[in-house]
């Protein structure tokens, strides 16, 4: 699935001030299957469901842009919290890194396709 950086799209975003204090801010399209991903959303982020991927996604990121600063600083935490991830899930490194054993679509993809289906 591709990112839609359309206008109302719901979201929620976490961000810091100059002292460092992390405040989170969000946005909720009225339209109810937007209310529902946005619901599913939540769950997702703050059940874990989507710790290892958004992990391994700014880390893959970071590595791709040439940022070796913003890496660098960032490596050791990123790999703390996954091997803390893969613990906690039971998830070895051969499981992680060989991943034809995974769904071939994601339950946010599943979710997206749903409630999609349901407007047509």
């Amino acid at each position: 699935m591709q990112y839609n950086d359309k206008e109302n799209q719901s979201f929620i975003k976490f961000f810091f001030d100059e002292d460092g204090q992390i405040f989170c801010d969000f946005g909720i399209n009225d339209d109810a299957p937007e209310i529902e991903l946005f619901a599913q959303m939540l769950h997702q982020i703050f059940s874990g469901n989507l710790t290892g991927e958004t992990l391994f996604h700014i880390y893959t990121k970071l590595v791709g842009s040439g940022r070796e600063n913003i890496k660098e600083v960032l490596k050791e935490t990123i790999q703390l919290m996954m091997d803390r991830y893969m613990e906690e899930n039971g998830i070895s490194e051969e499981d992680y890194e060989n991943p034809k054993d995974k769904p071939v679509i994601s339950p946010t993809d599943l979710v997206y396709r749903i409630v999609n289906s349901k407007k047509q």
